[in-house]
């Protein structure tokens, strides 16, 4: 990064206004930009659907745009259909609508069709003066949401939607480049987008790759088998035979000693499909881990989620290792299994349908340590084990590095955001 730019940035975060910038009601902008409520640069969108025929659509937080009777099994229009506003393509409807992602609601373009009618409770609206997709950048940073919570009304609410009147809307303020300079900063943000989007679309094309795996190679009848191991035979094994230990993790009422920085005390909800995820895990005292050591997990053990999403499983790590548990079922394998081929298979849909009838309970579903140590495990020798729980971390492992990439991209575009959409850094039009 040049030295000038940052200079630039560590202006603004001291607050300061750099050379060649001005303070507006739209930040702080480059002297050779605009600022401009948004009732000058679009025009407010009126047509009414009356008895024409539209696809009706509703928007959806984070989405965008979604066909209302995919969304909710059922048209709502109903007798105000008429009155629904008609939107082209590259026009812009703003939802009220509060939401946890988005509490000053959510602005959207139409771009996926020619034509659609949304509810006349949105704020509808073109771009007259500009390209609509630099503005549309803009909504999606939420570079109107600091405005919109000084002018919504967060005393009243009128039938689940913002106090926010059409005025108050239309007058928010933005920064307005130069054309060229618009159109580059879309450009640059939208090959961003794209290279997220084939991203996104290449990672699901993996899951189902894995999937199909799972749902071949796991079925003995199924025919499909890894080259070397079509003659092999597999047999039905209680899971008490090739583990160990089946024990449940703590499950008593007593409430544990949680503190600020202890034990990390791993609980189902820390298990989600089939992957660890430690976003968000307590911890608990010396005391309360040394009184509860049949809950505590090793490297290698296989955990099942005993309430909640019943059955879904994983193996420990070294990272968790020595961490305590709850409401978790742990399984620490014998020579006789692989935990990665165990896990696999119970997190696979013929697995999971196996487990059905390991499970009890009428309101909350759970299931037991007595239970899973019945559970049949299809078995084929060890090394076809082996080998199958190799293709399917190897599997995983290509999913995960997916995933962190596109994390990457979406960090590197929240940055760019940040530089362009504020002329912090100039782009050559």
């Amino acid at each position: 990064m040049k030295e000038s730019i940052k200079k630039r940035i560590e202006a603004v975060r001291r607050g300061e206004v750099p050379e060649g910038y001005a303070e507006t009601a739209a930040g702080c902008i480059p002297d050779d930009w605009s600022s401009a409520p948004l009732s000058e640069i679009s025009s407010v969108l009126h047509e009414h659907a009356g008895d024409r025929d539209f696809e009706t659509l509703s928007i959806s937080a984070g989405i965008g745009f979604v066909n209302q009777a995919e969304k909710f099994g059922k048209e709502l229009s109903g007798k105000q259909y008429s009155k629904y506003t008609v939107l082209r393509r590259g026009d812009f409807a703003y939802n009220k609508g509060n939401s946890k992602l988005y509490p000053q609601g959510c602005t959207y373009m139409l771009r996926e069709r020619d034509e659609a009618a949304v509810p006349n409770v949105f704020e509808c609206f073109r771009i007259a003066q500009g390209h609509p997709e630099y503005y549309e950048q803009l909504f999606i940073n939420g570079f109107m949401n600091k405005q919109l919570t000084q002018k919504i009304n967060h005393g009243v609410r009128d039938d689940g939607l913002l106090n926010l009147t059409d005025d108050d809307f239309y007058s928010t303020i933005f920064p307005v480049p130069p054309l060229t300079e618009q159109q580059k900063i879309a450009e640059i943000l939208a090959t961003c987008d794209r290279v997220i989007e084939l991203k996104q679309q290449l990672l699901e094309e993996k899951r189902r790759q894995k999937q199909w795996l799972m749902q071949k190679l796991l079925d003995p009848d199924s025919g499909v088998h890894l080259p070397g191991f079509e003659t092999r035979m597999w047999k039905e094994i209680p899971l008490s035979e090739v583990f160990l230990y089946i024990r449940n993790g703590f499950v008593g009422t007593a409430t544990p000693y949680y503190v600020d920085d202890g034990i990390p005390y791993i609980e189902g909800t820390n298990i989600q499909n089939g992957q660890w995820d430690l976003s968000e895990v307590p911890h608990i005292s010396e005391e309360f881990h040394r009184k509860h050591p049949n809950s505590v997990l090793r490297t290698g053990d296989v955990v099942v989620v005993q309430s909640g999403h019943v059955g879904d499983c994983t193996v420990v790590t070294e990272k968790i290792d020595g961490s305590n548990s709850h409401a978790i079922i742990i399984m620490t394998p014998t020579p006789r299994v692989n935990p990665y081929f165990c896990a696999c298979y119970i997190n696979s849909p013929i697995g999971q349908g196996r487990l059905v009838g390991c499970i009890t309970g009428n309101t909350v579903k759970h299931i037991l340590a007595s239970d899973m140590k019945k559970y049949l495990l299809p078995c084929p020798e060890k090394d076809e084990q082996d080998a199958l729980a190799n293709l399917f971390c190897a599997a995983e492992k290509e999913i995960t590095a997916i995933e962190k990439e596109i994390e990457a991209w979406k960090q590197k575009k929240k940055a760019l955001m940040q530089l362009l959409l504020t002329g912090l850094v100039r782009v050559n039009a």
